[in-house]
């Protein structure tokens, strides 16, 4: 005979996404699904929003950098924003009414490029001036001057010497560059996907060798028979992997180098030409995403063809096999080329193309194929907190050209390429945001038992605004849920949600406008009623 006793079980704490547990009878703390959540000292709270800033330009914007004029004497001036779009390059500084102009003719590439700060000094005046350095195999390379804002195009050009004795010189373009060890190393040249680059020391836009002169009192670029001085010289080191691989990212790291190519990972290690050591990481792993690589403290993390990868100075390895499976399993066929990601406050923020439930049927010859619908942008973005190590999903924003600007994270998004967003505020640019915390499948040990007559318990829920909560409890069946209208002098608790199954999960959703919190945990209280 059947037996009927109540039981409850407690969410003590919210933490984060963990799909390694599996799908039935995970820790509650960890959620199966979740969308535009925070979790920071185990509170439940909606993820941080976004809204334009700065006018938009008139043509879609590939690459956003960033640079800060410490020697400008205007102090809300001195860090400045960088766009650049498919043939032009525009600045803005904090504060400005409009987009500054530094380059609307000679460029071709598409607008994708590499980008590193710098600095050099005027020759007429002998001051000192920060800049930044723009770089793509196309165009070339491109310099912003941060003293006048001002932008123009610099020929790098390798010397060489033919067999008849008279000096070449072959122009060079870069679709990667980096700085390290006072140096700018490049990359990506085309025709040469083995060789990696590097400058003379504070000397960014000369890669030759430097000989003595015959009376030894002088240098020269020019092969004269005398000694290379390599302390003072740029040089080539080669990196061959004999399959076809490439480099397609480079990332200062500490005191390393890395150079990755789509299959593996390399690293340079010295601070000299003459001491300069080239070595392929261990255990490393491919395929590597170009813009999706970023460093944070002793980290640096990049995107491979099956899921967040780790390099901690020696090892290239996953981070995390299936905590994020379903997202690194359903990658979009463009996720190489589409997918990005910044660092922001020990945030890591990686912007994919997925693939979701949306499918569409084609019919050949009368047989009909049902296939997932192909992202052609990224529509999912990964938060990934490097301290807490704790993983969250963002819905609804199709964010492109990351970058972490003075403590702030930047994007433009797929929907509108020529705005420039910041990730802040309590609204999608107005629109509510929409959380979503799902549990695990529950069912208690007992898979011959049904759970009936639930009672939600909610404690520490605390809303700034009023805002509509949906509460529910799903189980094999159906799903069964409840709004309730929390305000700021909300206390009631106790919420009944008839509803029966074997197994059962709370679905929390809220379409959010206000900040709100919900801490102190979640009760649910069950009738079980064995067969």
């Amino acid at each position: 005979m059947a037996t009927r006793y109540e039981t409850s079980v407690t969410i003590d704490r919210f933490t984060g996404i963990d799909e390694s547990y599996g799908a039935h009878n995970a820790p509650l703390s960890v959620a199966a699904k979740a969308e535009n959540c925070l979790t920071e000292q185990g509170a439940l709270r909606p993820a941080a929003g976004y809204s334009a800033i700065y006018p938009a330009l008139a043509a879609p914007i590939v690459t956003l950098c960033t640079f800060y004029r410490r020697y400008h004497e205007v102090e809300g001036e001195r860090r400045v924003l960088v766009a650049a779009t498919g043939t032009a390059l525009y600045a803005i500084t904090e504060g400005a009414s409009a987009w500054k102009p530094l380059m609307t003719t000679g460029l071709i590439g598409g607008g994708r490029w590499s980008w590193v700060t710098y600095e050099e000094t005027n020759t007429d005046t002998g001051t000192v001036q920060d800049v930044l350095i723009l770089s793509s195999a196309i165009d070339g390379m491109v310099v912003v001057h941060g003293e006048t804002l001002t932008a123009e195009i610099k020929a790098i050009t390798l010397l060489g010497l033919a067999a008849n004795g008279t000096v070449t010189r072959t122009p060079i373009k870069f679709g990667l560059i980096e700085r390290h060890a006072e140096r700018i190393w490049g990359a990506g040249v085309a025709g040469e996907p083995d060789n990696l680059y590097y400058s003379r020391p504070f000397n960014p836009f000369d890669f030759n060798l430097v000989y003595m002169t015959s009376d030894g009192l002088g240098q020269t670029t020019t092969p004269n028979g005398n000694e290379v001085l390599l302390e003072e010289s740029g040089g080539i080191i080669q990196v061959p992997t004999w399959d076809g691989d490439k480099f397609v990212a480079l990332k200062r790291f500490g005191a390393h180098l890395l150079a990755l190519k789509e299959r593996s990972a390399h690293y340079v290690r010295g601070i000299a030409a003459g001491e300069f050591v080239q070595s392929e990481a261990y255990g490393s792993d491919g395929a590597f995403a170009p813009r999706a690589l970023a460093t944070d403290g002793a980290a640096a993390y990049y995107l491979s063809d099956r899921g967040l990868g780790l390099y901690d100075g020696d090892t290239a390895q996953l981070l995390d096999m299936d905590r994020l499976g379903s997202v690194f399993r359903n990658l979009g066929a463009c996720y190489a080329d589409a997918s990005c990601a910044a660092v922001c406050r020990h945030i890591l923020y990686m912007s994919l193309p997925v693939l979701t439930e949306e499918h569409v049927t084609t019919t050949t010859g009368g047989v009909s194929v049902t296939r997932p619908v192909e992202p052609t942008k990224n529509n999912r973005l990964i938060e990934y907190d490097t301290r807490r190590r704790t993983y969250m999903i963002r819905t609804g924003i199709f964010a492109d050209a990351l970058l972490s600007h003075g403590g702030r994270l930047l994007f433009t998004s797929g929907d509108n390429p020529s705005q420039v967003y910041e990730m802040s505020g309590k609204t999608y640019g107005g629109a509510p945001i929409p959380v979503k915390w799902v549990t695990p499948w529950q069912d208690l040990g007992g898979k011959n038992v049904t759970k009936s007559a639930f009672v939600v318990y909610l404690t520490g829920l605390v809303c700034q605004a009023a805002q509509k909560f949906t509460i529910g409890i799903e189980t094999e069946k159906r799903l069964k849920s409840k709004t309730i209208l929390a305000t700021p002098t909300f206390k009631r608790t106790r919420f009944p949600i008839g509803n029966s199954g074997r197994r059962f999960r709370l679905v929390l959703e809220v379409q959010s406008e206000a900040d709100w919190s919900l801490s102190g945990g979640v009760q649910i209280d069950m009738e079980l009623d064995e067969d």
